[in-house]
Order: C-alpha cells, then sequence, then structure tokens
C-alpha cells in the first residue's frame, strides 16, 4: 500500500484559476482557450501583487485607490 502525497499549492492553484476563470468566463473569447485564461489568471496575480506593495501615496501619484486594484488588474489581463 503506497500513499500518495497531495501538494496542497497545487489544489490551491488549480482551484484559484479555475474559479478565476468561471468569473471571467463572459469576458474571455471562446477562442482563448485553456492556456489563454491561464495566462490572463496569471498576468492578473502580477499586477495585483505589484500594485498591491504600493503606498498609498504612490497609487494616488498614478491616480489609482487601492480599492481599485481589482478592477484595474482585470482590465490590464485583459488587455494583453
Amino acid at each position: 500500500m503506497s500513499i500518495e502525497f497531495i501538494n496542497p499549492y497545487s489544489v490551491l492553484a488549480t482551484t484559484a484559476v479555475a474559479s478565476w476563470q468561471l468569473r471571467n468566463a463572459t469576458k474571455a473569447p471562446a477562442s482563448e482557450g485553456l492556456f489563454g485564461g491561464i495566462k490572463r489568471w496569471w498576468l492578473y496575480r502580477q499586477t495585483m501583487n505589484e500594485l498591491s506593495r504600493l503606498s498609498d501615496r504612490e497609487l494616488y501619484d498614478i491616480g489609482v485607490l487601492r480599492s481599485e486594484l481589482e478592477s484595474v488588474a482585470s482590465k490590464a489581463a485583459a488587455a494583453r
């Protein structure tokens, strides 16, 4: 009898990708496919991480409120 190890980070990443794709399914073209959705999710996460590191003053300087970060990241991911 063997015990298989399930990587919790892999499961979490897969779940996050799937839920993000479901939320944004109407925004994505049908021809985009799975890899396109993953790429958009990755770009969304990168943008969110980078913007989240900025101070409120730095966000103000670029004209973004902290409450708008998700919207800005979604638009950035969709544009690429």
